[in-house]
């Protein structure tokens, strides 16, 4: 089966992902809401009528409007859960990257710009280049940084961008004088070397 679909627009042809795997949640959680609430009802109505089976005309209607009224409220707070989750869910299908370059950006030795065009240009998803917009992998930056969002589940590999930035600094003529060091579990940064006598320092993961 094809993992893309094709779409023709006046642009050219496009590649789009199957959208089934979110519809199939989004039939989940409208399902379930749907059950909980016809359940709730159901179990209402058969214990009401249980009531008026079992007392007769004795039974009340405020006690039948009671069960009800609290079985719909269970399955509403019910429903509400579900939505949360799926919202929250959604909110952690994004992971970030940083490139922090502020020491060579404040002493105007690396031109940010030029540095955001070649990962555009170099990033490969799915072992292909040109390919960051239909997987929603996003490249953005600021004054000093640059940050590479990825949906989690792609695998996006925090390794190229360590590979990618080195290519980048020979490119530049900077690799003798700058590294990329990992600041954090999703950081990279460029930092100068230290340089003492007889240790040139290396690379750190």
């Amino acid at each position: 089966m094809a993992r893309h679909s094709r779409v023709t627009t006046c642009f050219g042809t496009i590649k789009q992902k199957p959208m089934w795997k979110d519809g199939i949640k989004d039939l989940w959680v409208v399902t379930s809401i749907y059950l909980s609430l016809h359940y709730s009802n159901l179990l209402a109505t058969t214990y009401s009528i249980y009531l008026l089976q079992a007392k007769g005309k004795s039974a009340k209607k405020s006690t039948i409007k009671f069960v009800l009224h609290y079985s719909n409220l269970l399955a509403t707070t019910y429903s509400i859960y579900l939505l949360q989750a799926k919202g929250k869910s959604a909110k952690k299908s994004t992971i970030k990257f940083v490139i922090d370059c502020t020491a060579p950006v404040d002493d105007k030795v690396l031109d940010i710009a030029s540095f955001e065009k070649y990962l555009n240009e170099r990033i490969k998803v799915e072992g292909k280049t040109s390919n960051l917009a239909q997987c929603n992998v996003v490249i953005s930056r600021d004054r000093t940084k640059i940050t590479v969002a990825s949906p989690t589940d792609l695998g996006f590999s925090k390794r190229q961008l360590k590979y990618l930035s080195k290519r980048y600094l020979k490119k530049q003529q900077l690799r003798d004088y700058l590294r990329v060091i990992a600041s954090s579990k999703n950081s990279y940064e460029l930092k100068y070397y230290q340089i003492t006598a007889g240790d040139e320092g290396e690379d750190e993961e």
